[in-house]
């Protein structure tokens, strides 16, 4: 799920205006669609250095079970002041969003998006591409019950005060069982869930997993005699969390902001931070860079920064926690007999002979005593909701 930085705002408004008793309840009036105009969202980066990525959506009333509504047909380009005209966006299905390479941009002009929807175009403020300094490093400290992520940042390298980051993380998972056995023990698999697998290969034994931040991590060191970014917390993960089971790796991404964006962001972060509050701030009335140059009437919200992107790596292994608690001996992966599955007779119907199953047995002799079942959640590590079999490239190790 990403970040929709400005939903929900017309009634917001309301919200925030009304005279409300502390003690009265108050139930949001049902608002139809006659009597609602959606008003576009654009937001997202220029990136010197890499792909620039924005999110299209309409506002939608606070109260409506509707789920955002992403704009799928837009035209959306980066230009710039020098002529400068991107190729069209391509958009994404799979993580909602348009994408341009920007790879190639000059930081000796000012940059802006430019979207085109159902005849109109939205532009945001031509602005420079701020420097990012170098991350200085980014660092870890684990406590009984979490793990806390730091970074340090060369802020003098920059006359930027304010920083923003994002992350993205992988992480690899293991089955619990290997299925490839042993000279003596061999694993004999449901056929129908494991075509052409043999007892010498698995490749279900090593996964990975993916996810990126969706919070919003800023610091601003405007109130500072000296321009120092040191140490600042942009994540914590619960030490029983399966990201750090095995290996794990954050990747931490770092922008400098401009005052105008530093605020704009901090307010939105006040109130994704305090959505429930009266005293949020009122979103229709924060001012983002967006605006309908087609048709100035026309409401638009939103922010686009423009900068340089620094980047830095964190892996940490299993050999490194002090309190690592193992996330593989849960209940269901009790080994079961196999008289378990077959009941008296062989070949006997039961629940676990209708479900994908793995057999560690002497000589692959399903029907040995000696012979133990693992249902498939204990042997395929694909079993696990979001894992692949997608290693990163950077990955540092060589599992399959």
């Amino acid at each position: 799920m990403k970040n929709r930085f400005v939903n929900h705002l017309v009634l917001w408004f309301c919200l925030a205006t009304a005279t409300i008793s502390c003690v009265d309840e108050y139930t949001i009036p049902k608002v139809t669609a006659t009597e609602y105009e959606a008003e576009i969202v654009i937001e997202g980066r220029i990136l010197a250095g890499e792909e620039s990525i924005f999110h299209l959506s309409y506002t939608t009333p606070l109260n409506s079970e509707e789920e955002i509504s992403d704009i799928l047909n837009a035209q959306v380009y980066v230009i710039g002041q020098n002529g400068y005209r991107s190729e069209a966006a391509e958009f994404d299905i799979e993580d909602d969003c348009y994408v341009i390479d920007t790879k190639t941009l000059e930081n000796n002009t000012l940059y802006a998006v430019e979207v085109t929807v159902d005849n109109d175009t939205y532009q945001s403020n031509f602005q420079p591409l701020l420097t990012s300094p170098e991350i200085d490093e980014v660092t870890w400290k684990e406590n009984e019950s979490s793990i806390s992520i730091y970074v340090t940042t060369l802020a003098e390298q920059t006359d930027s005060r304010h920083f923003m980051w994002s992350f993205e993380e992988d992480w690899e998972i293991h089955a619990e069982v290997d299925m490839r056995g042993n000279d003596k023990i061999k694993a004999v698999y449901k056929k129908e869930h494991y075509p052409g697998l043999t007892e010498t290969r698995n490749p279900y034994l090593y996964c990975w997993m993916h996810d990126a931040s969706r919070h919003i991590n800023l610091h601003s060191s405007s109130n500072l005699s000296e321009n120092l970014v040191k140490n600042v917390k942009i994540h914590e993960i619960s030490i029983e969390d399966i990201r750090i089971s095995y290996i794990y790796s954050i990747l931490v991404k770092q922008w400098s902001l401009s005052d105008e964006a530093y605020h704009y962001f901090s307010t939105m972060k006040q109130y994704t931070e305090e959505d429930e509050s009266l005293f949020a701030p009122i979103l229709s009335d924060l001012q983002g860079n967006i605006s309908c140059i087609s048709n100035p009437n026309k409401r638009a919200h939103g922010y686009v920064l423009a900068s340089n992107v620094t980047t830095k790596r964190l892996f940490i292994y299993e050999e490194d926690f002090k309190h690592m608690r193992s996330l593989y001996t849960e209940p269901f992966c009790i080994a079961k007999g196999t008289d378990q599955m077959w009941g008296e007779e062989p070949g006997g119907p039961t629940e676990l002979w209708l479900s994908p199953w793995v057999i560690m047995a002497p000589d692959g002799d399903r029907y040995n005593p000696d012979a133990i079942l693992y249902t498939w959640n204990c042997a395929d590590c694909r079993h696990t909701v979001g894992a692949t079999k997608k290693r990163p490239d950077f990955w540092p190790n060589d599992h399959e």
